[in-house]
């Protein structure tokens, strides 16, 4: 069997993906989704009229932020003003709204995540050895593996976010230490980007630096110009959120009494709790959902010998977002999977494994902590967000999965039905549309063919490289 190339990669993590991408929003998305369409149907950035309608009937809009009794999204604004132009033309054709948040969820959440996944391949084709596994393997780990995968088919900023964050490293690792000023630059605006999207992701832009000072010395200062000039934008848009260049969402969410207490953004102190819950906790912990990158931890060392500046990326990425994950009042992150303020690392965590080698002592190991990887994040992603905070979340995604049947609630504003999606996994638009989402063996088809999609590139990635 032949090793996986870059299109058979692609291609078939965007139907893996695609397979499962929901065409609804929550309390996480509606917001970021609603100024997509305040600005594309209004020009304007206040959400009041477009949050009640973008979000699930099952959920209550607590995620945006007020001020003069105005409600604007509390979320990083890149990926909504990225949503506009789709938005716009979908509006103009009168196309329903499952259509509009399935393709834009689809084109800046799942793709984005195969194109991460593109960019690990390539690294590790940079500097793959003879008797190491194929350079496809980290890649398809991060996007099947782990909790990539579920945020992957969700219109949260954590797919888009990661993949500008990866693309400026991987810029900055092919850039030529002497001349290559203009990639130095493109990288600052890249994790710039990040930082404009997901606010958490400013904190990657002083990672990426210092492997710039590592690198290259001579292209910090296009490095920093890039970055400077793409954060830049954040106080524009606040000044136009409330006429205050300096003051993020944050101050003015709406359960600021609450949920955003500590020095900044809800950051306050580290809780032994959080450790434990974001490491081994059995609702939120990263080694209990995707128990493979323990490997990958195992690995670093290793990596280190050949890498020393990538293994210090790898580092201080991993400190940055776990210290924020970790002194965050909620860290738990909410209704979500894993700890989802931690996604950004994971391409950088998954890097070490392109040291496994295939008949080492690791190796047996590896092949059973994937495969339980794999299963938990395939039916995680087949399922919506966890409702419990503090049980394993693959124990309700596969009761769900297994038993979860349609069933019609009542809205209690106006009394019409609506469907409960949160009760058996998401139900692919095309099924919506051909009117069969009553057919419970149906709407699992996309699980079974996403799960053997997977199944198809781990295996030839598996058999491949050497």
């Amino acid at each position: 069997m032949t090793d996986v190339d870059e299109r058979t990669l692609v291609v078939g993590l965007v139907l893996a993906l695609g397979l499962l991408t929901t065409g609804f929003l929550f309390t996480n998305e509606a917001p970021r989704f609603s100024l997509a369409l305040a600005l594309g149907m209004r020009g304007e950035v206040t959400i009041d009229r477009f949050l009640p309608q973008a979000i699930h009937p099952t959920y209550k809009p607590i995620d945006f932020a007020v001020k003069d009794g105005r409600y604007v999204s509390d979320k990083g604004p890149l990926q909504s003003m990225l949503a506009v132009p789709l938005v716009w033309l979908l509006l103009k054709v009168n196309a329903p709204m499952i259509m509009g948040v399935y393709l834009t969820t689809f084109l800046l959440a799942a793709l984005p995540t195969a194109l991460t996944a593109l960019l690990i391949f390539r690294f590790g084709q940079r500097v793959h050895r003879t008797g190491t596994v194929s350079p496809a393997l980290p890649a398809l780990v991060y996007a099947l593996a782990t909790h990539a995968f579920f945020y992957g088919t969700l219109f949260f900023a954590y797919a888009l976010t990661t993949f500008l964050a990866f693309a400026s490293f991987y810029l900055l690792f092919t850039a030529d230490r002497e001349q290559d000023r203009a990639w130095a630059i493109a990288a600052g605006v890249l994790v710039g980007l990040a930082g404009t999207n997901d606010y958490p992701a400013i904190l990657l832009t002083p990672c990426l630096l210092l492997y710039c000072r590592m690198k290259a010395p001579r292209l910090v200062p296009g490095f920093l110009v890039g970055s400077l000039a793409a954060l830049s934008l954040l106080p524009i848009y606040h000044y136009a959120l409330f006429g205050e260049p300096f003051s993020p969402p944050h101050r003015y969410h709406n359960m600021s009494g609450t949920h955003q207490q500590g020095v900044y953004m809800g950051v306050g102190k580290f809780t032994p709790e959080a450790f434990f819950g974001v490491t081994v906790g059995p609702s939120r912990g990263l080694f209990v959902i995707s128990p493979v990158l323990i490997i990958a931890i195992v690995l670093l060392g290793r990596l280190h010998r050949r890498h020393p500046a990538e293994t210090m990326l790898i580092v201080a990425v991993s400190i940055a977002l776990f210290l924020f994950q970790t002194s965050f009042i909620d860290w738990r992150g909410g209704n979500s999977f894993g700890p989802r303020y931690l996604v950004p690392t994971l391409p950088f965590l998954v890097l070490p494994l392109l040291t496994l080698r295939r008949h080492g002592p690791i190796w047996p190991v590896f092949l059973a902590l994937l495969a339980v990887s794999f299963l938990v994040n395939l039916v995680c992603a087949a399922s919506h967000l966890p409702k419990t905070k503090d049980r394993y979340p693959a124990e309700g995604a596969f009761l769900r999965w297994a038993t979860g049947t349609q069933l019609f609630r009542l809205i209690p504003e106006t009394g019409e039905p609506y469907e409960d999606v949160t009760l058996r996994p998401k139900v692919h638009p095309l099924i919506y549309w051909a009117d069969l989402d009553d057919n419970e063996q149906l709407v699992r088809v996309p699980t079974l063919l996403s799960g053997l999609i997977g199944a198809l590139l781990l295996r030839r990635a598996l058999d491949g490289g050497g």
